[in-house]
């Protein structure tokens, strides 16, 4: 996980890449969490959707308010509602702030 950081720093996209696939592989949460972030970068949005299920599954709250930015971008706004959910669950206040507030813009939405 430390090294994909590094290659990341070091513009190493590819070796990130790789480095967090064998992180996530070891169930580090943070790894499957930045290799979604890799992924949707490059556009393989169902490669990233999977690494940020995985990530919050294993209790990455940076991953599921990721996964629900990115299921309210595809139109899923019900499973949306759900990942943004999940990171009140997980106790990080400032991402709990941001994801209270994508749920209010979600009911917004639902209500036009």
């Amino acid at each position: 996980f430390e090294l994909a950081g590094a290659l990341v720093e070091a513009d190493d996209l590819a070796g990130a890449e790789a480095a967090y696939v064998r992180a996530d592989r070891l169930g580090h949460p943070a790894g499957a969490s930045n290799l979604g972030v890799l992924l949707e970068h490059r556009g393989d949005l169902a490669g990233a959707e999977a690494a940020y299920r995985r990530a919050a599954e294993r209790g990455d709250a940076t991953g599921a308010f990721n996964l629900g930015s990115l299921l309210a971008e595809q139109g899923d706004l019900v499973a949306a509602e759900s990942a943004f959910r999940r990171v009140d669950e997980r106790g990080d206040p400032e991402l709990t702030d941001m994801a209270q507030a994508a749920l209010a813009e979600l009911h917004e939405l639902h209500a036009s």
